[in-house]
């Protein structure tokens, strides 16, 4: 069985060189993320680069993702660029924009880059560092929040805050946000990731700015980062292309158990609704320093595919750890065995599509009656001619046991798809699409690209 479960790398400086990219490329990465949350297109585009040249030299479709900043709450500068915060200690939170660009905190007070103080009390709880340091507010004074610190923390600048349960108002896009998407626009990437989608307004917002600037085609995927974001996760999907569960800030905003049940949740939801999901955050974490991983973290990759996932992420693994390559090589294996496990049981597969089929407001029995022969006959490929790229996701979220491979009428179409499970295709397809429209029989270039002598495949339009 070839790979079906998709595999997104972050880009950072454990691969940023073409002999490292090549290798998780050729591992089975199927799309690259840069975070810019960190740094501007100027700091970014060589890794695009990269993977673009790696991509065009193995002849492979790329996805270039740009994962956004979003609406976020940063600390200042600290002295010496950190500052070791002790427990039991009052931290003086300084609070203004203003105040953030210029002032210089210490062991004692760090500036804060939103007015946060206008919504909040004395108790709530302030997490600062990804929840590494957790406090609690016991004063309010103007601007000045003071909280109490629970743990002792190494606290570095520009870190990030968490307001657990806390509604705050940050535009949805600023201008770092914009210049950034911008530059995504002029470069060609193929996926927004959209960090804290808290409802379909943000998506509006975001839908439109692409659009008033050039950047039509590119597909949004929401993240799902809050509490707001979860109650309002059918309207956040309805107006998405595809979703990610991103479990790291998720697993701050709400209560760090229940990570699990919202996961499945969503997964379920975006495959009855015809949409991408993503698993992402700490899928391999202990990787970043370790050649093997964890038999916990390989627990879960599994579960994220046998649940339904489309694609699993790897984060640190890959853009600063010691081993990003054996970290693809490992989530690949994962994935491809609990891929095999689940089409050895027949009873599970066929349930897991009838339940797709039952549970969906469309009309996709057609799609459920392709994967059941598909199934039946245990083919190897499915030749897909691609007009309806709706109808192409729509056949994907069925898992068919056969490999899916497109052919598009449309160059743009190729770097689609690095999200979208068990779906490949090849360069320069438009000549097979004709060809194999007029004929309904594979060319020569494809029958030998892919060795179908005592091969079992069929042919279908979409």
């Amino acid at each position: 069985m070839k790979q079906k479960t998709k595999i997104i790398a972050t880009a950072g400086p454990a691969c940023e060189n073409y002999e490292v990219m090549k290798e998780l490329i050729t591992s089975g990465v199927t799309a690259i993320r840069a975070n810019f949350s960190h740094g501007t297109g100027k700091d970014h585009v060589k890794k695009y680069d990269i993977a673009r040249q790696v991509a065009k030299d193995l002849n492979v479709n790329i996805s270039l993702i740009l994962d956004t900043k979003g609406p976020e709450i940063r600390i200042g500068k600290i002295e010496n660029d950190g500052q070791m915060i002790l427990k039991n200690q009052e931290l003086n939170l300084i609070c203004g924009f203003e105040i953030f660009k210029t002032m210089i905190g210490d062991a004692s007070k760090v500036a804060v880059s939103y007015d946060m103080h206008l919504n909040l009390k004395v108790g709530d709880i302030v997490l600062l560092d990804d929840g590494k340091l957790k406090t609690k507010v016991t004063k309010i004074d103007n601007n000045i929040v003071t909280v109490l610190t629970q743990n002792q923390h190494f606290l570095k600048t520009n870190k990030r805050i968490n307001l657990p349960g806390i509604e705050f108002s940050i535009p949805f896009l600023d201008d770092k946000d914009k210049n950034d998407l911008l530059f995504g626009i002029s470069y060609g990437v193929d996926i927004v990731a959209a960090s804290f989608v808290n409802n379909k307004q943000n998506l509006q917002e975001l839908r439109k700015f692409l659009d008033e600037n050039g950047g039509q085609k590119i597909q949004i995927c929401s993240k799902i980062e809050s509490q707001t974001g979860i109650d309002n996760i059918d309207e956040i999907i309805e107006y998405s292309d595809s979703i990610m569960v991103a479990r790291g800030d998720l697993g701050l905003e709400v209560n760090y158990y229940q990570v699990p049940q919202y996961q499945q949740m969503i997964i379920q939801k975006c495959n009855i609704a015809k949409k991408e999901v993503i698993v992402a955050t700490q899928m391999l974490d202990s990787m970043e320093i370790n050649p093997l991983p964890t038999r916990a973290e390989v627990t879960d990759v599994y579960w994220a595919t046998t649940s339904g996932a489309d694609t699993t992420m790897l984060s640190g693994e890959t853009a600063s750890g010691n081993f990003p390559s054996e970290a693809v090589k490992t989530m690949y294996e994962i994935n491809n065995q609990a891929n095999e496990d689940f089409f050895a049981n027949e009873k599970q597969y066929f349930e897991y599509i009838w339940n797709i089929l039952i549970n969906s407001n469309d009309d996709s029995k057609w799609a459920y009656d392709i994967a059941k022969d598909v199934y039946d006959k245990k083919e190897d490929y499915v030749f897909c001619l691609v007009s309806d790229y709706n109808k192409l996701k729509t056949l994907s979220k069925y898992k068919l046991y056969a490999n899916i491979i497109a052919i598009f009428d449309s160059p743009q179409m190729h770097n689609k798809i690095g999200i979208l499970n068990n779906v490949f295709s090849i360069k320069d397809t438009e000549n097979e699409f004709l060809e194999i429209s007029q004929t309904n029989k594979i060319t020569k270039k494809l029958y030998d690209i892919f060795n179908l002598e005592n091969k079992n495949y069929q042919i279908i339009k979409l």
